[in-house]
């Protein structure tokens, strides 16, 4: 059977028989009609073959435009936070500001004497700790040299370390055993002075260390030696050898030898600083 050729197009069919007829469209309709027949065609195959449900095509959602959607919304959200936060702070700052105004008289006034209640005791208590805390004693030593006393004057004083000697013609009397060294000072003296003096040996502390020495002095020369010079070695020192790095480095304030000068003939206090004639500081120096 022929087409009728006075029939439009789109209703025209091929005569195929006992087959399902086919309408003859043009090409751009064709392809939306193929792509809308194959997909009918593949879901009723779903329906048919499988048994199962498909989804509906207006319920599917692109993962790609979720993807944008969820970065389009956070960087909203980092964007807003500063403000957000800037709002916050203002927020807060103009309801303390509005919690103040609303204040009675009374109020304002008892929140005034407990904060000048606090400052008064904060400054008490500051006070307090500066007139009461120990202050450490401003030791000072003698370094320019000669040095002029009452009774006498001192040309220079050397001090250093040195071990002990225990045996021997020249072993050091008097010494702890515990000591392992020892503080040293070589005194010489200038001019024609008569006087007597206390010699004392002193620790970081100020502290009197081993025994005391008393000297007597005559016309310049010590009578001990017959001289204007002598050594002193205190009878007690560092326990520990090792004590002398700190002591070297520093970590160990100073020990000193004290000279207290008295009137010829009479027996002077090592503790009188009032005669004193001379405070040196004992060296880092250490004679092994």
């Amino acid at each position: 059977m022929k087409p009728d050729s006075n029939t439009e197009a789109e209703d025209d069919y091929w005569d195929l028989g006992d087959e399902e007829k086919i309408p003859l469209v043009p090409a751009s309709r064709t392809d939306k009609s193929v792509e809308s027949s194959e997909v009918s065609s593949g879901q009723e195959g779903e329906f048919e073959g499988s048994g199962e449900e498909s989804e509906p095509e207006d319920e599917k959602v692109d993962d790609s435009s979720e993807n944008e959607l969820d970065i389009d919304a956070s960087g909203e959200k980092d964007e807003e936070v500063p403000h957000l936060a800037g709002e916050n702070q203002g927020g807060i700052i103009s309801y303390l500001i509005n919690a103040v105004s609303c204040l009675s008289m009374v109020e304002k006034v008892s929140l005034l004497s407990v904060l000048i209640i606090l400052f008064g005791a904060a400054s008490w208590g500051v006070s307090s700790y500066y007139e009461n805390a120990p202050e450490p004693e401003l030791v000072l030593f003698d370094e320019d040299f000669p040095i002029e006393g009452i009774y006498a004057a001192v040309a220079e004083i050397e001090t250093y370390w040195r071990k002990p000697v225990r045996t021997g013609e020249d072993a050091d009397h008097g010494v702890q055993l515990k000591a392992c060294l020892i503080p040293c000072a070589r005194i010489k003296l200038t001019g024609s002075g008569t006087a007597a003096l206390a010699v004392s040996f002193r620790n970081s502390k100020q502290e009197l260390i081993g025994d005391p020495i008393s000297l007597d002095v005559e016309n310049g020369m010590f009578k001990k030696t017959g001289s204007a010079e002598i050594t002193l070695t205190s009878t007690a020192g560092f326990e520990n050898p090792s004590e002398i790095n700190a002591y070297m480095n520093e970590d160990i304030d100073p020990w000193s030898v004290l000279f207290v000068e008295g009137a010829p003939g009479t027996n002077p206090s090592y503790k009188k600083e009032d005669n004193e004639l001379a405070k040196v500081r004992i060296s880092n120096v250490n004679r092994e």
